[in-house]
């Protein structure tokens, strides 16, 4: 009887308690696959397809997280396109009203830094640019706020260090 419960123990009860602690990880968050047991029996196939099952639970979880991800790109795009148009509506304008008093200085001025503002804005899918890229891009549409609200806006930049110009 003792060699008896000793070998249940070894071939059923161990590995089951075995699972059952891999599953309570599992509740934990921690989705490491488990040590497969020896042998060839049912408890190392149940292992096996809960480690397959964790896999499959693991890659789902990186692509709902990617999805997420762009979809607050898309969010994130979708609202730059509509403040695009009021901010173009407003340069426009203001273009008008400074070639309607003849300030020729100013709308090329302004007319240069409006087309380096949308060619950043119109460069693509490209997520990612170099710092100096995004520098230029803040300082075109600094210029362009300048020129829009002319004394009530004051902003100070600084230079860019050759250092981080390409990250």
């Amino acid at each position: 009887i003792v060699a008896f419960s000793y070998w249940i123990y070894a071939k059923i009860h161990r590995p089951l308690g075995k699972l059952v602690r891999s599953f309570r990880r599992v509740e934990d968050g921690n989705l490491e696959p488990a040590a497969l047991p020896r042998g060839q029996d049912e408890f190392n196939r149940l292992f096996r397809h809960f480690n397959a099952m964790l896999h499959k639970l693991n890659v789902l979880i990186h692509e709902v997280y990617e999805q997420k991800i762009r979809a607050q790109g898309a969010e994130l795009k979708q609202l730059q396109s509509q403040i695009n148009p009021h901010f173009l509506y407003n340069t426009c304008f203001l273009l008008n009203r400074m070639a309607t008093i003849h300030d020729n200085d100013n709308v090329i001025r302004l007319s240069r830094y409006l087309g380096e503002y949308f060619r950043f804005i119109a460069r693509g899918g490209a997520d990612r640019v170099t710092l100096e890229e995004e520098y230029r891009h803040m300082q075109s549409y600094v210029e362009i706020q300048r020129l829009r609200f002319s004394n009530r806006v004051s902003v100070r930049c600084g230079e860019l260090p050759d250092v981080c110009r390409g990250i």
